[in-house]
C-alpha cells in the first residue's frame, strides 16, 4: 500500500507538468486572409494584398491590425461566419 502511494505522488506532480506542457488549442475551422486559406489556425499571419480581406469560418474572433506582426492597433474584429475589407490591413490574428 504504501509504495502504491508513493508512486501514485510522484506520478502527480509529472501529470501536472505535462497538461501545462500542452499548447492551447487552436481555432476550428477555415480562415482566409487574402488569397491564403489557414485550416484550424492559431497566431498571427501578416497581410501579402491590399486591400486586406479576411473571411472567418471559425469558432474564434479575428482581430485585423494595422501593422504586419499583429503588435499594432486593432482596425477591426470579424465575428465567426464574417468577414472584413481594410483598406491598410497588415495582419490577422486568432487565438
Amino acid at each position: 500500500m504504501r509504495q502504491l502511494l508513493r508512486t501514485s505522488l510522484c506520478a502527480l506532480p509529472v501529470a501536472a507538468a505535462l497538461l501545462a506542457a500542452t499548447p492551447a488549442q487552436a481555432a476550428v475551422g477555415k480562415l482566409h486572409v487574402g488569397q491564403m486559406t489557414y485550416f484550424n489556425p492559431g497566431g498571427c499571419y501578416p497581410a501579402y494584398l491590399w486591400p486586406l480581406t479576411v473571411r472567418n469560418e471559425t469558432n474564434e474572433l479575428v482581430r485585423v491590425h494595422d501593422d504586419g506582426d499583429c503588435d499594432g492597433k486593432v482596425l477591426a474584429v470579424v465575428k465567426p461566419g464574417g468577414s472584413t475589407v481594410q483598406k491598410y490591413g497588415g495582419s490577422v490574428s486568432i487565438d
